[in-house]
């Protein structure tokens, strides 16, 4: 797979997360994000989310980190936190993840919306 595929990627699973979060809670989450690793911990980032998560898991066409859970942590007035854990397997080509997903990401919410009760 290719980096620019990869990015898009990304971009499709952040959007997957967010939706499926917003039908667990019935309502609308912003689209303003902003993301931070929590494994490995890094700062908040503002903007360019893609490319953070590019970072730590593109390493090349054929060497993605094969498991990480990311999706939707908190809301902090009109942004969404997007947070993720990278566990310690070794990079391998792009595949379906454990839980029949394509690619690395398994969708969880954490943090304050986890705790949040339906509406």
């Amino acid at each position: 797979m290719t980096r620019d595929a990869f990015v898009q990627h990304v971009r499709t699973r952040v959007e997957e997360s967010i939706r499926e979060c917003e039908k667990t809670l019935g309502r609308s989450l912003p689209r303003k994000l902003r993301f931070q690793w929590i494994s490995p911990r890094g700062e908040i980032v503002e903007n360019g989310i893609e490319e953070e998560i590019c970072r730590q898991v593109f390493v090349g066409p054929d060497e993605i980190y094969p498991c990480v859970d990311m999706g939707p942590w908190s809301e902090e007035g009109d942004r969404l936190l997007i947070c993720a854990i990278r566990a310690g397997y070794p990079p391998e080509p792009f595949r379906k993840n454990w839980a029949g997903g394509d690619g690395p990401f398994i969708l969880v919410r954490g943090g304050d919306l986890a705790r949040e009760k339906h509406a």
